[in-house]
């Protein structure tokens, strides 16, 4: 009577592991040996099979471990702000009365406030450095020889988390790794906790580029799979770009029917200029994130007159900013997000056109000075 057996691929013998010993020496059956892998473990069962994972595979599928508090030094400093206008009157309350309760504070308590003032620094966009995951992440093994790269072929989806069905877009990969790198120059300027950002904008340029461009593929698992490993952004936006590049001549990809980003959001329109809506919304935002947004609609300003062709660097590193920008207002100033969204479509071809036509940042950097929460950008 047959058995139904679960194979080994040879590659999981050279892999350095207790297990992997114990089962080389006979102590443990190939069903034990499955039976104990654990998460964090480099191995995958696909059919009847288990696999090895390559180094790359293993740390682009491992979890990024976000933290979601804010230091001890940050914490201090954020219920010590005595200016605290920008706030409504009982967040504000709130904040006082845990400034006054600290000095007695048991350690859950304390714990409790932590976790209280980090929604708050989220709420307000109240720019802090969030404290790194301190847990032991796993660490992947020594080899010996390669393994040769399976799991990837086997395994579609492995590198994000399940969504719709996209249609392949070459304008978008090129937006999420612009974004990637213009987060990735921030995060080493006093944002670090912009490596998950990073690490999303990675996540979601894999998702959208089409299957038939493996070594752009190969080169974006290898930034993300470095990005998490290392916890620093690591997107060298000039090795990928000729990358990318030769992608679209190669697909053809980059015209306006294969490109959904080009596609309005249902009950939107392109709407470039700004509006009294969208002055309101400025008017509202609290002074932290209109600073922020001051200082990123003056970078991309300056970045303009650098644009030579819409091949060139800058002009990706406009689109990047733009996209940033937009996100980073989205949740509390949708219709200016969606005008930041639609100036980036229509002029990232040429940026310089935005310029020439009135369509760069200075209206909006116009209405923060007069709102004065553009000051010091």
């Amino acid at each position: 009577m047959a058995t139904l057996e679960i194979k080994i691929d040879p590659d999981v013998y050279k892999l350095h592991d207790d297990k992997v010993q114990a089962l080389l020496s006979g102590k443990l059956t190939v069903e034990a040996f499955a039976l104990l892998i654990r998460t964090g473990d480099p191995y995958v069962l696909v059919g009847d099979t288990i696999y090895a994972l390559t180094e790359a595979e293993f740390y682009a599928m491992s979890e990024a471990g976000i933290s979601s508090d804010i230091s001890e030094a940050e914490f201090t400093r954020v219920t010590g702000m005595e200016d605290l206008s920008f706030m409504s009157l009982a967040d504000a309350a709130l904040m006082r009365r845990i400034r006054k309760e600290l000095p007695k504070c048991s350690a859950c308590k304390y714990r409790r406030y932590r976790t209280t003032v980090s929604q708050l620094v989220k709420k307000y966009g109240i720019p802090v450095t969030v404290e790194p995951t301190r847990e032991e992440r796993a660490k992947y093994p020594d080899v010996d020889g390669g393994i040769t790269s399976k799991v990837s072929a086997l395994l579609h989806g492995g590198y994000v988390a399940k969504r719709a069905e996209r249609k392949p877009c070459m304008d978008c990969v090129e937006k999420h790794v612009a974004q990637a790198w213009v987060l990735s120059n921030e995060c080493v300027q006093g944002y670090p906790e912009y490596v998950y950002m990073v690490i999303g904008h990675l996540g979601e340029a894999l998702d959208e580029l089409p299957v038939q461009l493996s070594a752009l593929r190969d080169t974006l698992v290898f930034c993300l799979a470095k990005t998490k490993h290392d916890k620093r952004p690591f997107v060298p936006l000039y090795l990928i770009l000729p990358l990318i590049l030769a992608g679209r001549r190669d697909l053809s990809l980059d015209a306006p029917d294969h490109d959904d980003d080009m596609m309005p959001v249902a009950g939107t329109l392109m709407q470039i200029e700004l509006t009294d809506e969208m002055r309101a919304e400025l008017r509202a935002l609290p002074p932290d994130a209109a600073r922020e947004l001051a200082a990123r609609c003056s970078v991309s300003d300056k970045i303009i007159p650098k644009v030579e062709n819409f091949n060139d660097l800058s002009a990706v590193e406009w689109e990047g900013l733009l996209g940033v920008m937009a996100d980073g207002i989205a949740q509390v100033a949708p219709a200016t997000a969606n005008m930041l969204r639609s100036r980036r479509l229509m002029f990232k071809s040429d940026p310089r056109l935005a310029a020439e036509a009135g369509y760069d940042m200075s209206d909006v950097l116009a209405c923060l000075a007069e709102l004065g929460n553009g000051d010091n950008a």
